[in-house]
């Protein structure tokens, strides 16, 4: 028999296994994958970070024409960046040396987006696209657009790395919390402190939820 945390969150997220596919990144989760992982009974969950918004809506639409089941949108929350231009394109020549003796195309620019503005735009998708569950990692969305998922329904789930960060998500109104443990090496969603601040285990998250 299940126990009340597991039935509250297969309800939570109308699924039938206490199973959420992680979101992963930079192609990986297609949405045929999304949606046989859906269609299972799991969550299946879209790593959207990297993709642009017109590739995000496709990509939606796309996994609702294959599952009329519940998966998630995963996005990155922006921090602030403070890239130098110069030393992007002192790093692109550098890496050109390479590049001509790998035969590989060479870069003489970075097609550079701003994360806040692309984070936005994504957003926008996301409210607009009868998205069922969102997720997000590397921080807290700003509380409208929190209030705006809140009022189209849409399940939201954080990510925690430490104990203060999982109680700044709960108060932020999360439905759920992902606890990522140190076992996940240095792509770990730390958004308070730094990084050595964030090195509880699962088993320790574990404990503590007990």
């Amino acid at each position: 028999m299940k126990n009340p945390a597991t039935q509250n969150l297969l309800k939570l997220l109308k699924i039938q296994l206490p199973l959420i596919q992680a979101p992963m990144a930079g192609g990986i989760t297609t949405p045929e994958f999304i949606a046989a992982v859906s269609n299972e009974g799991c969550l299946g969950s879209m790593g959207a970070g990297y993709l642009s918004a017109d590739q995000l809506a496709a990509d939606i639409k796309k996994t609702q024409a294959l599952t009329s089941q519940p998966f998630a949108v995963n996005l990155f929350i922006p921090e602030e960046n403070k890239a130098d231009p110069e030393k992007i394109s002192a790093m692109q020549k550098k890496l050109n040396l390479y590049r001509q003796k790998l035969n590989i195309p060479l870069q003489e620019n970075i097609v550079y987006e701003n994360p806040q503005h692309l984070f936005e735009k994504q957003m926008d998708v996301v409210l607009t696209c009868d998205v069922p569950v969102f997720s997000f990692t590397f921080g807290i969305p700003d509380k409208k657009y929190l209030q705006a998922l809140r009022k189209k329904g849409v399940i939201i789930i954080g990510t925690a790395t430490n104990i203060d960060e999982a109680k700044q998500l709960a108060a932020a109104g999360c439905d759920a919390v992902v606890a990522q443990g140190y076992e996940a090496g240095g792509h770990r969603g730390t958004f308070t402190n730094d990084t050595s601040h964030a090195l509880l285990g699962l088993m320790a998250y574990s404990a503590i939820s007990r």
